[in-house]
């Protein structure tokens, strides 16, 4: 979405360029021109330029040169702001590719102080009727799900 905006935003300038560079009509009036003759102190004469024709006698539209002036410092701005954000953006990347920390080794030889033999901790009679039970149970509800698709597929069929 940013760079898509960003990319609007270039090319907005690039269109607006070329209007910005077109000849500015004088509506003012002649302008004066000054000369050897105004250090002198003397009168400096106006230069008369000869009129411009247009196509058709028609008056070529005048630019508005002010607004144009605050709308691309403003999209100056926002270009800027979008360029600050995208170093931002990039060092937030850099953060998340750097690797993860190393891992420690595992060490997986019992400790010496225990001499080298495992004792393993055998289930009671409790945790193996806890857990026949649950198997039992497991087993009973897929035989459920079982038949009752069995029956769905004979009403369907």
């Amino acid at each position: 979405m940013r760079v898509s905006a960003f990319a609007l935003v270039i090319i907005f300038i690039c269109i607006a360029a070329p209007a910005l560079a077109q000849a500015v009509i004088d509506v003012e009036g002649p302008k004066e021109v000054p000369s050897q003759a105004q250090d002198q102190g003397q009168q400096p004469q106006p230069v008369q330029q000869p009129p411009m024709q247009t196509p058709e006698n028609s008056q070529a539209p005048v630019v508005e040169h002010a607004g144009l002036e605050t709308e691309i410092a403003s999209l100056r701005k926002e270009i800027a702001s979008l360029k600050d954000e995208v170093a931002t953006l990039k060092k937030e990347i850099a953060v998340l590719k750097e690797p993860p920390p190393p891992r420690p080794s595992a060490d997986l030889t019992p400790p010496p102080d225990k001499g080298g033999t495992l004792s393993i901790k055998l289930p009671t009679q409790q945790d193996i009727a806890r857990a026949r039970e649950y198997l039992e149970e497991a087993w009973r509800r897929l035989v459920e799900m079982v038949v009752s698709v069995q029956k769905d597929i004979m009403r369907k069929g």
